[in-house]
């Protein structure tokens, strides 16, 4: 066992020492020599066996390393996971003219050994290990012997043990099978294949701050999907890729494989090797494929040299240069900005659009066209200035998420306000004017008709909208994260242009305006009723300030930034009604509008909130002494850490895990219709579940970590556990229903 693969192999191996000597029931006083006999017997029977008793020369024929382990037991795989050895052979007598190749293992299982993930066998397991009989070897007697070692654990203790092996053949005319043909044939039938045909790449993906851990994620063009894949990686003494993987299928005969790697030392590799594994469950493996996977240097995945041009993945192209993956991640990105028009971000917005459409339906179709396409250019403007951060932010080596603008004060509380305007406006507290000031700008801007307005338009649609993640729209973001410039640039632009597009085609199909009523009276009545959606938004937004600024002073942010918004709202009335209405001298209310602003500001925003810096809440610790039980009537929550995850999978129940925040609407969405519903609870309280909650409101650079090892490009991401499972946890689309929620978790609906 070579400890250079772990990061800790002191503590290690003392754990192994530790349960070899303290196992229950073990006598160990010097009196009791019959315990510590007791002790030295191996739970492994160990023998060498043949395939044929009679060999020709020239011929070739298999051994086996044929171990038979008590019930509870087991020995390790080629790679024995995160702790383990694998079983090895020394040979010590093999005659001239005999070679013995290397071992070729079965397939093992996965699962949770001693605490950690392993590849393992239990019962009955052989490693065949194939031998050539040289033409000049003589007839007669021969004998091949070496000494195994392998590493034999329960539940409760590993011991390694040895064992001196010998078997003995005749070289004679022709071959003759033995006894244990037939049980090495079936055991040959459990190693894996190859496949020449297998279309398959890889692809690193970062870690935030961490330099000698990374994701990798390995895409594979499949044909058909199983209940249970994975892949299992080969030992390599460079580096350790962990067991647990996050396997997920794009519905388009692409399955993904994401697991987390450690280098210990050298240069990240460029290939790495292993098995891809189908079934129905992980004690049931029908298929089995070995391959040595290419991995896309600069994060780009790279071709299969052997894969044909027909079969080709979201993540790998061939050698033939084939687009017709990116084709297939633009597509994914253009439905999910199509989405975007019907979530709740956005809706409060398009109301200002209908209203330009009623304007808009009485002017000439050249003008129509021409502010429809200024309004797509203000909507991919905005979605290139978010690729442009997006670019920035890797460059300087962090690591983006959809949305992440929303975890940012100073953009919150502006955003806040210029809705706040908007609002205003369209509730007439005041008018846009030629000759109005900064302050009306923005809601100027958006009632304005022409090409300003409508670029306007365009960029406040965006903005809106980034909290809200769609269908297809969060795996095409979180593709392009891993991505370079210049397939970053092309998601994006692909996302916005998808949300414009409803509006292009109209603006291009007047005939679809003849729905909309002639402008009258009625658009008053309608505008001032459109104000009460952007009223919900600066609420929704008010809520996120108040969890991203912690005030200690009894009063809380979300009270001192109410008097904020409450000062802005109190000027924008003294402007419209003394400055632009009133008849009067108007140096009063203008001292007056300055002096709330300018007060506001100064005391509330930077005195108060220190908006530019704020100090954050206080975080949970994330330790818990036990994880409460649901009820029918509402779920408990336990705060999300690293920590808490590992000790809730510990218990061996149910565990759902919610990585959320205040500011995506999504989430709330799935939350209040999906979730927090009578039949999930009662599926969580029926099952027992652990509920953790990880709140992605404010930067968390874990879950940041999370987000990227499931490709995820923001929140939502909610997982699920089974009962006694810590691998391969269920993965829920972005936005679900209550019976996807009962499907995926598995309870039954009419329960």
């Amino acid at each position: 066992m070579s400890l250079s693969r772990f990061k800790r192999p002191l503590p290690l191996l003392a754990a192994i020492l530790l349960m070899a000597v303290t196992a229950p029931g073990q006598d160990l006083g010097f009196g009791s020599l019959g315990g510590l006999g007791a002790f030295n017997q191996p739970a492994t029977k160990v023998s060498l066996i043949s395939d044929s008793s009679e060999v020709a020369p020239g011929s070739d024929f298999y051994l086996a390393i044929q171990m038979v382990s008590k019930e509870g037991w087991h020995t390790y795989w080629r790679n024995p996971g995160e702790v383990g050895e694998a079983t090895r052979i020394e040979w010590s007598a093999v005659p001239d003219g005999i070679e013995i190749g290397k071992i070729q293992w079965p397939v093992p299982e996965k699962g949770d050994l001693v605490g950690s993930l392993a590849y393992f066998y239990g019962a009955t397991n052989l490693l065949m290990l194939p031998v050539h009989v040289g033409d000049t070897v003589a007839k007669g007697d021969l004998r091949i012997s070496g000494k195994v070692f392998w590493l034999e654990c329960s539940d409760t203790q590993c011991v390694p043990k040895n064992t001196e092996v010998t078997i003995a053949l005749v070289v004679g005319d022709a071959d003759k099978p033995a006894g244990g043909h037939s049980l090495i044939q079936a055991f040959l039938g459990k190693t894996p294949t190859t496949d020449p045909a297998l279309s398959a790449g890889a692809e690193w993906i970062s870690i935030p701050n961490e330099e000698e851990r990374r994701n990798i994620r390995i895409d594979l063009v499949a044909e058909q999907a199983f209940p249970y894949m994975d892949f299992f990686p080969y030992e390599d003494a460079g580096f350790a890729v962990e067991g647990s993987t996050s396997t997920t299928n794009s519905n388009a005969g692409m399955i993904s494989f994401t697991k987390p790697v450690l280098k210990f030392d050298g240069a990240w590799p460029s290939e790495i090797r292993g098995v891809f594994v189908f079934g129905k469950d992980p004690h049931d493996v029908e298929k089995a494929i070995e391959a040595t996977i290419p991995i896309a240097p600069d994060s780009l995945a790279a071709a299969n040299p052997k894969a044909p041009e027909s079969t080709t993945t979201a993540t790998v192209s061939n050698a033939g240069g084939s687009d017709r993956s990116l084709l297939l991640w633009l597509w994914f990105a253009f439905v999910g900005g199509l989405i975007l028009n019907i979530m709740p971000c956005v809706l409060p917005v398009i109301s200002l659009k209908i209203l330009s459409f009623v304007n808009q339906s009485q002017e000439s179709p050249g003008q129509v066209k021409k502010l429809g396409l200024i309004f797509t250019l203000g909507v991919l403007a905005s979605f290139l200035a978010l690729a442009l951060i997006v670019v920035g932010i890797k460059t300087a080596g962090g690591s983006p998420t959809w949305g992440q603008q929303f975890q940012n004060p100073v953009f919150v509380i502006c955003m806040t306000v210029l809705v706040l305007l908007i609002a205003l406006n369209l509730f007439g507290v005041f008018e846009v004017t030629l000759g109005g000031n900064m302050m009306s700008n923005a809601s100027k801007l958006t009632r304005k008709e022409g090409p300003a307005g409508a670029f306007f338009n365009g960029l406040l649609v965006t903005l809106l909208a980034t909290p809200c993640t769609a269908p297809f729209l969060g795996s095409a973001v979180g593709f392009a994260f891993t991505q370079p410039t210049i397939i970053i640039l092309m998601i994006f632009l692909m996302v916005g242009f998808g949300m414009a597009f409803p509006y292009l085609v109209l603006s291009f199909n007047p005939a679809l305006l003849k729905f909309i009523p002639k402008p009258g009276p009625w658009m008053e009545h309608f505008k001032v009723f459109m104000g009460f959606p952007m009223i919900a938004v600066v609420v929704w937004l008010w809520t996120v300030t108040s969890q991203l600024i912690y005030v200690d002073d009894g009063l809380g942010s979300q009270f001192w930034t109410g008097i904020f918004l409450m000062c802005v709202a109190i000027a924008a009335w003294v402007f419209g009604t003394f400055i632009q209405r009133g008849r009067g001298k108007k140096t009063f209310p203008a001292l007056m509008v300055a002096v709330l602003l300018g007060w506001s500001y100064i005391d509330i925003v930077e005195g108060t909130l220190h908006w530019r810096s704020p100090e954050s809440h206080p975080s949970p610790t994330g330790y818990t002494e036990s994880f409460p039980s649901q009820t029918a009537e509402k779920l408990v929550w336990t705060p999300w850490s690293p920590e808490t995850e590992a000790r809730a999978l510990a218990t061996g129940r149910p565990v759902f895990i919610d990585y959320t925040a205040t500011w995506c609407a999504t989430c709330k969405w799935n939350k209040r219709y999906a979730i927090d519903v009578p039949e999930v609870r009662k599926a969580f309280t029926d099952m027992d579940a652990i509920l953790l909650k990880g709140d992605y409101t404010a930067q968390d650079p874990r879950i940041t970590e999370v987000l990227y090892r499931y490709q995820r490009a923001g929140v939502p991401l909610n997982l699920f556990y089974q009962k006694g499972g810590n691998d391969n946890p269920v993965v829920f689309p972005e936005r679900f229903s209550s019976d996807t929620a009962l499907e995926l978790i598995g309870a039954d609906k009419e329960a």
